[in-house]
């Protein structure tokens, strides 16, 4: 875990994550206004596949880094 509060957690992404970021990514809804109004049509093998290199990554100086906010009153 990055951060906690009364409220939130911002934590690294993990491979549970991958269903929820799939769902986020395809809804038109969420999307439309970055020009998806679609959404992007992707799988969640396409996104293992994408973030696979980070995830397994242990070194604790990566090229990029990517975190989740979560909400802990939802």
């Amino acid at each position: 875990m990055i951060f906690e509060s009364d409220r939130i957690i911002v934590r690294k992404l993990t491979y549970s994550d991958i269903p929820i970021i799939t769902g986020w990514w395809n809804n038109g809804q969420l999307m439309k206004d970055m020009g998806f109004k679609d959404g992007l049509g992707v799988t969640k093998k396409c996104l293992y596949e994408r973030f696979e290199k980070e995830l397994n990554d242990q070194d604790s100086i990566l090229e990029s880094r990517m975190y989740i906010i979560l909400d802990k009153k939802r």
